[in-house]
């Protein structure tokens, strides 16, 4: 697993043959477990669910159990006021239970976006291969996603586009690092990294944001004679830090996203529970806005010319939720 539970959930469900499909039954007597585990790792003020698939069991295809598991475990979360981490690693919706397991797909997406609409975050962590419903409902729905390098990723498989189409769809498809350049997940990480990485995206670890040192002026600069020396002027002046350096200051943990993406940034010196009795860290950025209740970004700091990539450049934002106005108030925009 990506990390141990400290807390197991729903170990009670078991499979079984809906439709009396031949081998079925046969097939489930001979498990000992299903092919998704959940749970709390660490407590339940400070810690997350996890949601990890288990592609040796049925090829880690979603069934009743698994989707109902799924829809448990964000419930659970949203009621905890908890993150959620979803580990993937599915071949799709199992074909043996039919209709009962293709209901699971809106059922498990209905339940992230309750999770969403509660302001939680979530992530998921696609592992090879992540094919089929579960890609398709639940696994593609969460607020960040992060991919095994070199991980098969996509609805249908590379194999089948092939039989469909009747072309070879190229060494490159379906990998992650072709779903990071199509914008279909946020970062790509080595194995032995992920962890890491979705620590540091909750705001468990501290991946403080690496800075350059801000010019400075090697002789005083006079004014032009006849030139008023404003707010723009000090805006301007040699050495003053530029939104890199505030946004390093203000947050203990960035998170750099991929390709034309914002960042994700947490601070602790704003610790605060939340109203469910949950703590830790809340996001300075709500990642994807017109999905997490409509929390408006903005700019940190703009540096034109920065390419992308670089600390500073020009799509590095975050935000933080806005007060509601009081009654009898207006909100200006500026």
């Amino acid at each position: 697993m990506l990390t141990p539970l400290s807390e197991h959930w729903d170990l009670d469900l078991r499979s079984r043959d809906p439709l009396a499909f031949p081998g079925y039954a046969a097939k489930l007597a001979g498990l000992d477990r299903e092919s998704v585990a959940t749970g709390l790792v660490g407590s339940r003020t400070d810690g997350f669910v996890l949601v990890e698939g288990d592609f040796d069991v049925i090829g880690g295809s979603m069934g009743l159990v698994h989707g109902e598991k799924v829809v448990r475990a964000f419930d659970r979360a949203t009621e905890l006021r908890l993150p959620v981490v979803v580990v993937t690693r599915s071949g799709g919706a199992r074909m043996q239970e039919g209709m009962v397991a293709l209901v699971q797909l809106p059922r498990t997406s209905a339940a992230v976006r309750r999770h969403a609409a509660a302001g939680l975050l979530s992530i998921s962590v696609h592992r090879s291969p992540t094919t089929g419903g579960v890609f398709a409902s639940y696994g593609s729905l969460t607020s960040l996603q992060v991919a095994e390098a070199g991980a098969t990723i996509g609805f249908a498989g590379p194999r089948v586009v092939e039989q469909i189409t009747g072309r070879p769809v190229g060494d490159g498809s379906h990998t992650a690092e072709a779903a990071l350049a199509a914008h279909l997940v946020d970062a790509v990480a080595e194995p032995d990294d992920l962890l890491a990485w979705v620590e540091g995206a909750l705001g468990r670890r501290d991946v403080p944001l690496r800075t350059y040192r801000p010019p400075t002026p090697i002789r005083p600069v006079a004014p032009a004679a006849g030139v008023r020396r404003g707010p723009r002027s000090r805006r301007r002046r040699l050495g003053r830090p530029t939104g890199i350096h505030v946004a390093a200051a203000a947050t203990t943990s960035w998170t750099e996203l991929g390709r034309d993406r914002p960042v994700a940034a947490h601070r602790a010196r704003h610790r605060r529970r939340s109203p469910g009795g949950g703590g830790g860290l809340r996001p300075l950025r709500r990642w994807r806005p017109a999905r997490s209740g409509g929390v408006p970004p903005r700019r940190a700091g703009h540096r034109p010319g920065r390419p992308a990539r670089h600390p500073g450049g020009h799509l590095r934002r975050h935000a933080r939720r806005r007060p509601e106005p009081r009654l009898g108030e207006r909100r200006h925009r500026r």
